[in-house]
């Protein structure tokens, strides 16, 4: 019986990330660019290679199941200033309990105050834009070595 629930849940894992697989492929063409900025002082020094060695609360961000690895509460946060005005924000908190390990994290991509103009003799106006995204995150370990997550996003743009 074990054997089956494992085969169904293996399945189910598969034809999700078949479906994913389309969709991962316009990122960074369309919508949500900011979500392809990287977190985490210890996965950019990797140069982004680090989605195996999640197991701290920036999980959250670059793979679910490695908050598997969370073992007590922990927070992070990043701030990134930009060209002119623009900064991302990062803040991510993740909490071990008995059933999965739960997260949370918010990223804003804030792109400062922008001049706007009506015409060439007309006042100036300013206004500005953001991104954000909103994710909560489950990674709970099914057997030995082997562990699963789950992300799902707001996203605001």
């Amino acid at each position: 019986m074990k054997n089956r629930t494992i085969i169904t849940l293996l399945s189910v894992v598969s034809i999700c990330l078949i479906v994913q697989r389309p969709i991962s492929y316009a990122a960074g063409k369309t919508a949500g660019e900011f979500l392809l900025i990287g977190v985490g002082a210890r996965a950019q020094g990797l140069s982004s290679a680090y989605t195996a060695l999640t197991d701290d609360v920036n999980s959250i961000y670059w793979n679910p199941a490695g908050l598997d690895g969370v073992r007590q509460s922990q927070i992070s946060f990043m701030y990134n200033k930009w060209i002119a005005d623009t900064g991302y924000q990062y803040l991510a908190v993740a909490v071990p309990s008995k059933m999965a390990n739960i997260g949370i994290s918010v990223h804003s991509l804030d792109y400062g105050d922008i001049v706007g103009r009506e015409s060439q003799v007309a006042v100036p106006y300013t206004f500005t834009a953001k991104d954000t995204a909103i994710t909560c995150a489950f990674g709970r370990n099914i057997s030995g070595n082997h562990s699963i997550g789950l992300n799902i996003k707001y996203i605001e743009q």
